[in-house]
């Protein structure tokens, strides 16, 4: 049963990226063993002497925030919020929500923090207020480390390479068809998971898509060995929201995040989900 639950979330994963990383999301069941892990977190006990805070999250966007079996909210971003809430001291009740309705349920105050895999722009400080940033992210190709592509060093050498990339990311088409030198070497694919599956099957050279992502189901398949490849696009900070002017939740957060970085917990979480191509965030 556990397998077939995993083969169908796999096959209906990875529809998207963060906001570019974009609005749409992705989802798909880790390995067994990450799993089992995730869920011994996924519900911490409440410390009734701690004020209580609901998030929201949407979490169909693995590694960051998913759901398990039960439709509990696991995943990094996940982790990292309940550990940021333990050292900040309050509880965090974490609620799986449509992305749509963040600045709306913030500002309603249906929620208190969004943690979502938003990244910081100068248009969405105009209307929330964020933490401090907690991860840099950026699109790069990982491509085969083989023969075939042992030239392929930069972004440079990706001309006559045929890249997947996921049809739910907007842009990805047209950056990549910049890179290999034609719209005709761009294969768009259902899902981020199809495309990578297209690259660990050798239909095509590389895969399009967020590092850490990328860096994640390639720490969960280590027989493929691949390499990143830098593409010039600059990096987005992902960080916490919460209601414009709401500066005493700010500061909690921030307390919380300084603290985790302190003493070893974000490096851990790091080192988990992401492995040693995360090494950058630290």
């Amino acid at each position: 049963m556990k397998k077939t639950f995993v083969l169908c979330v796999l096959a209906l994963a990875l529809s998207a990226c963060s906001d570019d990383v974009e609005e749409n999301q992705t989802a798909k069941k880790p390995p067994p063993s990450q799993a089992a892990a995730a869920n011994s977190t996924a519900a911490p006990a409440a410390n009734p002497d701690w004020p209580t805070y609901k998030i929201a999250t949407e979490a169909n966007y693995p590694p960051f925030q998913y759901r398990d079996e039960n439709g509990v909210p696991i995943g990094f971003e996940v982790e990292l919020m309940q550990a940021v809430a333990r050292a900040a001291q309050f509880n965090a009740h974490i609620v799986h929500t449509s992305r749509k309705e963040w600045e709306r349920t913030l500002n309603n105050d249906s929620f208190h923090i969004w943690s979502s895999s938003f990244t910081i722009s100068p248009e969405r400080k105009e209307v929330a207020g964020f933490s401090k940033p907690f991860l840099a992210v950026e699109n790069v190709v990982y491509v085969v480390d083989n023969e075939k592509n042992q030239t392929v060093r930069s972004a440079a050498d990706l001309k006559g390479k045929k890249i997947a990339v996921s049809s739910y990311s907007k842009s990805a088409p047209e950056i990549v068809g910049k890179l290999t030198g034609s719209a005709g070497l761009v294969v768009p694919t259902d899902t981020f998971y199809l495309a990578l599956k297209s690259v660990y099957g050798n239909k095509t050279d590389g895969v399009f898509g967020q590092d850490l992502v990328l860096a994640y189901y390639s720490l969960h398949n280590p027989a493929v060995k691949m390499k990143q490849i830098n593409v010039g696009e600059p990096k987005k900070e992902v960080a916490f929201v919460v209601k414009k002017g709401n500066t005493e939740l700010l500061d909690k957060l921030n307390e919380g995040l300084d603290k985790v970085r302190a003493d070893g917990t974000y490096a851990k979480l790091l080192k988990r989900w992401f492995g040693d191509r995360a090494d950058g965030q630290r």
